[in-house]
């Protein structure tokens, strides 16, 4: 998994690729979607732009991507909802992969209070 793919803001999601068959997929990401993720971490979300909100919960989201969409050949933006959010994060696979994803917000507001 490439998490070095630089990722982008677009209105209201972020757009990211992925490697399925040696090919580059661009997914994207809506708010929705980080926000529906935040609130199963129990985390707020509103002080956090999507990009932050990505980037904490990236190692999460490309290997979500990856199985929802790996081996097949779609042309169109691949992406990634609420209910993907909800249903990766439930499995015990998906449980598993977001652990790391707490620390990362966790630091990312212990950060904003030190210097609000």
């Amino acid at each position: 998994m490439d998490n070095t793919t630089p990722s982008r803001p677009a209105e209201d999601s972020v757009i990211f690729t992925i490697n399925i068959d040696a090919k580059d997929r661009e997914c994207t990401i809506s708010r929705e979607a980080l926000n529906t993720l935040s609130e199963l971490k129990n985390i707020d979300s509103s002080d956090a732009d999507t990009l932050e909100l990505f980037k904490a919960f990236e190692t999460f989201i490309r290997p979500v991507a990856q199985s929802l969409f790996g081996g097949k050949a779609l042309h169109a933006p691949l992406q990634l909802t609420p209910e993907n959010m909800n249903a990766a994060y439930r499995s015990k696979i998906g449980f598993q992969s977001a652990m790391p994803a707490t620390a990362s917000i966790s630091r990312a507001e212990n950060k904003k209070g030190m210097r609000g």
